[in-house]
């Protein structure tokens, strides 16, 4: 009798499978062997086979235990299968969004990065830059002008764009919008960031920013020390005659994101201005 079967080694190397996983399938009920000789020895079916192909088919398919004993131990109509499927492929189309999202952000932070370490020999270098139209996402928050809380309201905006599955396309930005009043102590603030033009009427957070022009300077180290570079490009805009026409912008590009080193924070200060 035991001719016609396979013992659990052999039953192993044909299938490619370990004799563990067999006696575990055997002990759950997935896959029982057809026989279990007085030494305790498992024996199975040619026919065997067939299931523990169908078995390595549904585990590399991402099915669980518990579904996979389901679909071999119950007629299953077509229709149910195909739904089966069909979820599986939804939610590793979820897991490839989310890697592809992970991906995105890793290479953003080396961007970050590259980007400094080019700029880091250009330090006290002023430059004049053409900013175009670009949609926002903008939140704002009023009180003390204080960084500490700003990385709290930081923290509310990112939840904020998490909670409505909006995807930031660039650096965090902030204006305060007494700072050139010297009004620290009561402020509007707005917190805003690019996010895709489609997005524009659907939230209405979601803004367009016209096109503006900019002296720009990047400060390095604490934002505490960020007035010495406010007042230095400051005085820069005024011995050339240009006229301010709004708040102070900055930019974070690399902040408590990449390094709790606050000495080694990027901000990038940019004064609109017009040049006639």
């Amino acid at each position: 009798m035991k001719d016609k079967y396979y013992n659990i080694g052999t039953i192993s190397k044909l299938c490619n499978i370990s004799i563990r996983t067999l006696r575990y399938y055997d002990e759950i009920g997935i896959l029982k062997p057809d026989f279990i000789d007085s030494n305790d020895y498992r024996y199975y079916s040619p026919d065997k086979i067939i299931d523990i192909n169908y078995i390595q088919i549904l585990k590399n398919l991402n099915f669980s235990l518990k579904e996979i004993s389901n679909l071999i131990h119950n007629d299953i109509d077509f229709q149910i299968i195909s739904d089966l499927y069909q979820n599986k492929l939804n939610f590793l189309n979820k897991q490839i969004e989310s890697l592809e999202n992970i991906k995105q952000s890793l290479n953003n932070q080396i961007s970050k990065i590259k980007l400094i370490n080019i700029d880091n020999i250009e330090k006290e270098k002023i430059s004049i830059k053409n900013i175009p139209d670009e949609f926002v996402a903008t939140q704002r928050f009023s009180g003390q002008v204080d960084f500490n809380i700003f990385a709290l309201n930081l923290r509310k905006f990112k939840a904020m764009l998490l909670e409505n599955q909006i995807k930031p396309n660039g650096y965090y930005k902030n204006i305060i919008y007494n700072y050139l009043n010297n009004n620290f102590s009561n402020s509007d603030m707005d917190i805003y960031v690019q996010v895709d033009k489609n997005l524009f009427g659907k939230f209405p957070f979601i803004e367009k920013k016209e096109a503006y022009s900019c002296v720009s300077f990047l400060h390095y180290g604490q934002y505490e020390t960020l007035q010495k570079s406010y007042n230095f490009l400051l005085n820069w805009v005024k011995e050339k005659d240009y006229k301010i026409i709004d708040n102070i912008i900055n930019t974070f590009i690399i902040c408590y994101d990449i390094t709790l080193n606050s000495k080694k924070f990027v901000t990038e200060i940019q004064i609109p201005i017009n040049f006639s």
